[in-house]
C-alpha cells in the first residue's frame, strides 16, 4: 500500500497559503476593540463592541494551552495559528467569556475576531544566524534580554529529541510532528540556549510562532 504524504507548513515572513494573505497585512499596531455596526446578542445581553485588548497580555504558556486544548480538531493540526477553533480558544482566554461566546457569533464577526488573533500569533520575523530576535526586551531572573542565542542547538543529539517527544507523550500532547507543538519548540529552545523552559513560556505569544520557526529551521541543529 502507497504512503500517504502530507505536507507541512512552516510559515515564515515571505512563504504563506494565499488563502492567508488576508490576515498578514498589518504592521505592528495596537490592538483595538472590534466596533459591532450591529449588536450581538448573547445570553440576553447586548454586545456593541468586543474588546480584545488583553490579547496582548496572553503569553507563550496560554499557546501552548490552547493548542493542547484545540489539537483534537482537525484544523488545528497543520494550520494551528490561523484556525478558527484556535482563534476562537485564544480569545476566550483573554477576555474571560465563555468559549460559546464566539462559536455561536455570526460568521462576519468571528472572522473579524479570528484576524485579530493571528495578528497577534502569525509569524512576522524570524531569527538570523542562530539568535531569537525578540520583539520588545524581556526581563527575566534580574537580566534584560533583546535577543536568545540559539546555536547550542548544534551540539544537542538524538537524545534530547527523545526526552522533549517523551514529554510530549507524559503530557498528553499530541501532534503528527512534534516541531508542529509549541512546548516541543519551547524544550528545544530552551535545551540550545541553556535558558529555563519557564523563561520562553513566559515571553509575550506574539513570540510564541517564532520560537517555533526557529526550532523548525533548516539551520537550527546546525
Amino acid at each position: 500500500m502507497p504512503r500517504q504524504r502530507c505536507r507541512v507548513w512552516i510559515y515564515t515572513k515571505t512563504t504563506r497559503p494565499p488563502e492567508q494573505a488576508a490576515f498578514l497585512h498589518r504592521k505592528e499596531q495596537t490592538m483595538e476593540a472590534i466596533k459591532l455596526e450591529t449588536p450581538y446578542v448573547f445570553e440576553d445581553k447586548e454586545y456593541t463592541e468586543i474588546d480584545l485588548t488583553d490579547l496582548e497580555k496572553l503569553k507563550v504558556k496560554d499557546a501552548i494551552a490552547a493548542q493542547m486544548k484545540v489539537m483534537q480538531n482537525p484544523s488545528a493540526v497543520y494550520m494551528l495559528e490561523y484556525s478558527s477553533v484556535y482563534a476562537m480558544q485564544l480569545a476566550a482566554m483573554a477576555t474571560g467569556k465563555p468559549l460559546e461566546f464566539y462559536q455561536l457569533m455570526p460568521v462576519g464577526l468571528a472572522k473579524k475576531v479570528r484576524g485579530a488573533v493571528a495578528n497577534m500569533v502569525v509569524l512576522t520575523s524570524q531569527s538570523e544566524g542562530g539568535k531569537l530576535k525578540l520583539d520588545a526586551p524581556c526581563t527575566y531572573k534580574g537580566k534584560t534580554y533583546s535577543e536568545v542565542d540559539l546555536s547550542g542547538a548544534a551540539q544537542l543529539n538524538t537524545m534530547d529529541v527523545i526526552n522533549a517527544e517523551n514529554r510530549l507523550a507524559a503530557e498528553n500532547h499530541v501532534a503528527p510532528e512534534p516541531g508542529l507543538d509549541y512546548l516541543y519548540c519551547v524544550i528545544m529552545a530552551a535545551r540550545a540556549s541553556g535558558m529555563d523552559e519557564e523563561f520562553f513560556a513566559e515571553l509575550p505569544i506574539k513570540e510564541a510562532a517564532k520560537i517555533k520557526a526557529a526550532v523548525n529551521g533548516s539551520g537550527f541543529f546546525g
